[in-house]
């Protein structure tokens, strides 16, 4: 089904329209056809990563730095999918030793879509979601309002996102110090991984932004202090 672009009307197939205001439009296709170009753009963008740029990523952040926002945009938005990823399969291998232990202790549980797991991993999924938007948002609205440097969204989620491959690793491994029981050591290397990712996104934005010297600290202090408070805020609404 066509409809026009200017006033919305259905358009017959193959026929032309003349809107209100007297301007001709063409039946250019349908609504599905006028997405085709964004959808192709992503499959382009995902054709074209490659496998050693990722791997250098993964070795090093920090040439994360060197990369085209222009071109290398989707560095960044796979970075960022890459920690999200590992933070929900870390939660899902903590929730299937959950429901392990519910099950052998008190018969109770599984590994159903209803169990005790389950729906930890559903939540820690969304957190993980909503807390990395906040804290690259929040970044973005710090460094265009401390720092000399201008930048666009993209080139900033270009820069900061391919810098969480290696955190996406890391919360892979906690998950699977859970599923063999250190469960202990498991949070530890959450909250050591997390640290890191949250104190490299500062440093990197201070670069980025070409923050003063002088204002360094009370950034710092600030992009800290206001991620703990929406972590906080995120975690009670969801958790």
């Amino acid at each position: 089904m066509a409809f026009c672009m200017q006033c919305g009307q259905q358009i017959p197939q193959g026929a032309t329209h003349i809107c209100g205001d007297g301007q001709q439009v063409a039946n250019s296709g349908t609504q599905a056809e006028a997405s085709r170009p964004l959808t192709n753009d992503l499959t382009k963008a995902m054709k074209q990563v490659d496998g050693n740029v990722v791997l250098k990523l993964l070795k090093d952040p920090q040439y994360g730095l060197n990369l085209n926002p222009d071109k290398d945009f989707i560095y960044g938005i796979l970075g960022l999918v890459a920690s999200i990823l590992g933070f929900t399969i870390w939660a899902g291998l903590l929730g299937m030793r959950i429901d392990s232990l519910f099950s052998g202790l008190l018969g109770l549980g599984g590994f159903g879509g209803d169990s005790i797991g389950g729906a930890f991993t559903g939540r820690m999924l969304l957190t993980a979601i909503l807390s990395i938007a906040a804290l690259h948002g929040m970044l973005w609205l710090l460094g265009s309002w401390q720092g000399t440097n201008k930048l666009s969204f993209k080139a900033f989620i270009t820069y900061a996102g391919s810098m969480h491959y290696l955190s996406g690793a890391g919360f892979v491994v906690a998950g699977l110090c859970a599923l063999i029981s250190l469960i202990s050591f498991s949070f530890l290397l959450i909250l050591i991984n997390v640290s890191i990712m949250l104190v490299l996104s500062v440093i990197v934005s201070i670069d980025i932004f070409g923050v003063y010297r002088e204002k360094r600290m009370v950034y710092t202090a600030s992009a800290i202090a206001l991620y703990m408070v929406i972590l906080m805020i995120v975690t009670k609404i969801i958790l």
